[in-house]
């Protein structure tokens, strides 16, 4: 019991940090956590064409191919999250929900989804322009 109490107290000593006070004629810079951001849609070409296809297909849940994954966003991450017992996230700093899963693992994902009584729209990439760095063109499946 006795080393115990000693480890505890060492490390106590070791997460203890010298407080330092600053000189009196510099400001103390004191850094804020960045607020999360708020997408408009309109400024994210990849979002923006998301909504577009999910407009189409409002009753759907829509998996979006973005490179090596199928992406769900906003109310469909939720219910997909649950679902398929992935994680649900969020787009970089934004309001943004999301989940996802690699490509390859669509044959073991659609049948949980269609089980559950899901309506399923699978919309993937059809080509690639990498000097342009624009719009990634998309096409239903089916």
């Amino acid at each position: 019991m006795i080393k115990q109490l000693d480890l505890f107290a060492a490390f106590e000593a070791a997460e203890a940090k010298p407080v330092v006070k600053p000189a009196a004629s510099k400001p103390v810079e004191v850094k804020k956590e960045p607020k999360p951001l708020v997408v408009n849609y309109e400024e994210c070409a990849l979002l923006s064409q998301w909504r577009e296809i999910k407009e189409q297909y409002p009753d759907a849940l829509l998996l979006f191919r973005v490179g090596d994954f199928y992406e769900v966003y906003n109310e469909d991450a939720e219910k997909a999250s649950k679902i398929l017992a992935i994680t649900l996230t969020h787009r970089g700093r934004s309001s943004i929900k999301m989940c996802g899963f690699p490509y390859h693992a669509l044959d073991a994902y659609l049948p949980k989804l269609v089980r559950q009584g899901c309506r399923v729209a699978i919309c993937d990439e059809i080509g690639e322009d990498y000097e342009k760095r624009g719009r990634m063109y998309r096409k239903k499946q089916g």
